[in-house]
């Protein structure tokens, strides 16, 4: 009888154990308090029985979403083939701010501008709360260390990030926009020698600037010419000329804007290139790569001109991809808003390790497996805090896809408190403001008390889902 006993026992056990989600129930052992309980084996195990080694994030500077595609026509064919066949693409990602600093360290630590308190401010406010930890440093009491090798000084020079890496290979701006893609270029062939600096285990975060302003695509003509017949060398715009060419762009010049365009295309193409070599090289039964921007960019869609300055999709919509083990393969997930602080908890999931408490996003691998209880709801936020000592201000906003189905954006600025409400689905493109339209003002009034107010902390998403 006690044989039968503990038969069943060792079913339970094992059948438990299969159908459990990697990070729901280990705990292991660490010094680390801030991490507790965990043991760099038994988390980064997967179920081939390899170890999970080596963790590459790859943040692309001003990368929007439409350049990827995730299963659809667009400039990065190499690295989209790359993703859809040894990974997952999430094709309604969004950043959680419009520029580089806040976007970057909320990939990097799974936390909104408003937490961390990365802002535009005058001073030392744009300084990364000691309270908010990065990647690294969470994942030391697992056996990583970390690095970062990055093109653009304001992912790392800026809010005291680099001193938060174990290592680091960073460049300064380089002295003619045209070395920009060869910046990109050493950085990412410069990862094996950062990796091996680094020992057994290393999550390295790798942020090329291409196709971050100017554009200089390599033997491309960045001559261009305006409507009213001056020309301008994008490449080379000097603070004589930058002004003038982007005063034009602004009051509606289609020969430069899509001169522009083609220009930034070009670059992405070239990126993608590089990026193909690159990913080709990892070893996928031991590393985890996830491929993502820390924006996008403006090309008057709404108005506007390049980022940092609105939410809007063409500036906070960016591409998301993993590749690695226990991430499916071949997988698109199309149809549910994600954000790039969804990224650290997903990768700690994998990892089988217990997500921390700062995190605001939520793990994405059962929404990638198609085993998400709440796969339908999904919630992306964003944030741009701007202003100076004296006036602060925020604009914010958030898709949001619905239980009852629907996927719509709810936007409020913060210098006026305008509102937009966009129907994602009928209206992908932002075009129509359905703020005050009575037969939806019952999503309006849903999506509304989801803003923060006074830069006050965004719901985590486990609170936030409880609500439905």
């Amino acid at each position: 009888m006690r044989v039968v006993h503990a038969m069943m026992l060792l079913v339970i056990f094992v059948l438990a154990t299969a159908c459990s989600e990697p990070g729901d129930s280990f705990n292991i052992i660490s010094t680390d308090p801030r991490i507790g309980d965990v043991s760099g084996d038994r988390a980064a195990r997967d179920p081939s029985g390899s170890m999970v080694t080596d963790i590459v994030v790859l943040v692309v500077d001003t990368l929007r979403a439409d350049a990827f595609g995730c299963g659809t026509d667009a400039d990065m064919p190499f690295t989209e083939a790359f993703f859809a066949e040894h990974g997952t693409c999430f094709a309604r990602a969004s950043s959680s701010a419009p520029w580089t600093t806040p976007g970057t360290v909320g990939v990097l630590s799974g936390t909104h501008p408003s937490t961390n308190r990365v802002f535009e401010y005058i001073g030392t406010s744009n300084v990364l709360s000691e309270d908010i930890w990065l990647a690294g440093e969470l994942l030391k009491g697992y056996g990583f260390k970390s690095g970062q090798a990055s093109a653009n000084p304001m992912a790392w020079q800026q809010a005291g990030i680099e001193s938060r890496f174990d290592e680091a290979a960073n460049l300064p701006l380089p002295s003619s926009d045209d070395l920009q893609q060869e910046n990109d270029r050493t950085i990412l062939e410069g990862y094996a020698d950062l990796r091996t600096k680094l020992g057994h285990k290393a999550v390295i975060h790798l942020q090329p600037m291409s196709p971050h302003s100017q554009w200089c695509p390599t033997e491309a003509n960045t001559w261009v010419t305006a409507e009213d017949g001056k020309a301008y060398d994008i490449c080379h715009l000097d603070p004589s000329t930058s002004d003038s060419f982007r005063e034009a762009v602004l009051s509606g010049d289609q020969m430069l804007l899509e001169a522009v365009k083609s220009l930034y295309r070009e670059e992405v193409s070239l990126l993608d290139i590089e990026l193909a070599s690159f990913l080709s090289s990892l070893d996928l039964t031991r590393t985890v790569v996830v491929f993502t921007a820390d924006h996008g960019d403006q090309f008057m869609e709404h108005g506007r001109f390049e980022h940092g300055n609105s939410v809007f999709r063409e500036e906070v919509r960016v591409p998301l991809a993993m590749a690695g083990p226990r991430i499916p393969k071949g997988t698109s997930v199309t149809d549910i808003p994600v954000s790039t602080v969804d990224i650290l908890p997903t990768i700690f999931t994998v990892l089988g390790a217990e997500l921390d408490p700062q995190f605001e996003g939520r793990s994405l691998l059962r929404l990638a497996k198609g085993t998400d209880p709440n796969g339908m709801l999904g919630r992306a936020y964003c944030e741009n805090p701007a202003g100076n000592e004296q006036i602060h201000w925020m604009d914010q906003g958030i898709t949001v896809s619905l239980p009852e189905g629907g996927i719509y954006t709810l936007i409020r600025k913060g210098d006026d408190g305008t509102t937009y409400l966009y129907d994602e689905v009928a209206d992908p493109e932002q075009e129509i403001n359905l703020a005050g339209d009575p037969s939806i003002q019952w999503i309006y009034d849903l999506l509304l008390p989801m803003l923060p107010t006074d830069f006050g902390p965004v719901q985590p998403w486990d609170e936030w889902m409880g609500a439905f």
